[in-house]
């Protein structure tokens, strides 16, 4: 998967060098996939989407924390959103909140990496394949019912790399 470079993610760090927090912290992936079975057993059809991309983006392109629809849960924005042949192609921004620290570093970190859609789905005759999904949400999440609902942290530049590497003394 190609990574996001248009803003730079910042890496605070303390006097001794810790790592303290992750700013501007930017992904890209997919929301959903088509044509794979999820662990719900469920299928999503090319074309589930076309509907209901333009107005989620305009009313509240909102990514939450694990479905919780609560403020406090809000982890960011999706920016940008699109149906490909692989699925419903999402970039997004994670919010420089103080309480969405720990999604930073789990994201930054690369130890999160799925996520998940809400909304109502639109099932045909044979009560697996979704031909439609009105969406509400998508969520960072531990574990996807689909489990190619991957992301990508944008790429790291040269610079932070080396600081990553001395900081956690990680191999060359």
């Amino acid at each position: 998967m190609e990574t996001c470079d248009e803003k730079k993610v910042q890496i605070i760090t303390g006097d001794d060098g810790q790592v303290l927090d992750y700013r501007n912290v930017k992904l890209k992936g997919y929301l959903s996939t088509f044509g794979n079975i999820d662990r719900d057993g469920d299928i999503v059809e090319p074309g589930a989407f076309k509907e209901t991309i333009a107005q989620f983006m305009q009313k509240n392109s909102v990514m939450l924390r694990n479905h919780r629809n609560e403020i406090e849960s809000i982890a960011g924005k999706f920016t940008a959103m699109r149906e490909d042949k692989t699925g419903l192609y999402v970039e997004a921004e994670l919010s420089n909140a103080p309480d969405n620290i720990s999604a930073r570093f789990k994201v930054a970190e690369g130890s999160l990496r799925t996520l998940s859609m809400g909304g109502i789905f639109h099932y045909s005759e044979n009560g697996r394949s979704i031909f439609k999904v009105t969406l509400w949400e998508g969520s960072l999440v531990a574990i996807p019912a689909n489990p190619e609902a991957t992301i990508a942290l944008r790429a790291v530049t040269d610079a932070e790399l080396k600081m990553l590497k001395n900081n956690f003394s990680l191999a060359a």
